[in-house]
Order: structure tokens, then C-alpha cells, then sequence
């Protein structure tokens, strides 16, 4: 069940970073922190802006 709910928040960013090539190395987790971060802020934005 863990697993699911992380591929789900994490697998944008996951695949963003996968597709431009960004390793370990090269700060992998920022990366995919500010693009999971830009993706849900909108979803959420989207979201508000249906409900309200």
C-alpha cells in the first residue's frame, strides 16, 4: 500500500528526472522535489478552482 501512494506523489517527478537524465549524483531529490512540488500545487490550484 506504501508503495502505491509513493509511486503516485513521487512518479511525476520520478519520470521527469528519469527522462532528462538526472542521477544521484546530480541532486536527484531537489529536482524531483520542485517538479512534484510544481505538478501538485497546480492539481490542487485546478482542484480549488472547480470546488469553490
Amino acid at each position: 500500500m506504501v508503495k502505491v501512494i509513493e509511486t503516485i506523489f513521487l512518479g511525476p517527478g520520478d519520470f521527469c528526472c528519469n527522462l532528462l537524465g538526472v542521477g544521484q549524483e546530480n541532486n536527484r531529490d531537489l529536482v524531483r522535489m520542485l517538479i512534484n512540488s510544481f505538478i501538485w500545487m497546480a492539481v490542487g490550484s485546478i482542484y480549488m478552482a472547480i470546488v469553490i
